[in-house]
């Protein structure tokens, strides 16, 4: 079975690069991230305007947990941050950055 999860750029300002994820798979899943670049940190929120953040992921702490979030299955979490790593080494914040499996 395959897995496909479509996180689609909203929009840029500066080293922020705000996505919106969405996925049937894994129990399916619909929530918004915001990379860092300049932090290396990830801000997970339901909201699209970011007036409630769930979770930070932090890639300086290298005893951060993965977690989860509510309702979102760690396995589209993890892949999430497999595609974080590819943003924090680009110049710019791509328009797709989906996962296909």
């Amino acid at each position: 079975m395959a897995i496909y999860i479509k996180i689609t750029k909203i929009s840029e300002k500066q080293d922020l690069g705000f996505y919106h994820v969405f996925t049937e798979g894994f129990g399916g899943a619909d929530f918004y991230i915001c990379f860092n670049k300049q932090e290396k940190k990830i801000y997970c929120s339901f909201e699209k305007d970011f007036s409630e953040v769930v979770r930070i992921i932090d890639f300086n702490d290298p005893n951060e947990r993965i977690g989860n979030l509510p309702g979102v299955d760690s396995g589209i979490i993890s892949r999430i941050i497999r595609q974080a790593f590819k943003v924090f080494e680009l110049n710019d914040f791509p328009q797709y950055l989906d996962y296909c499996a």
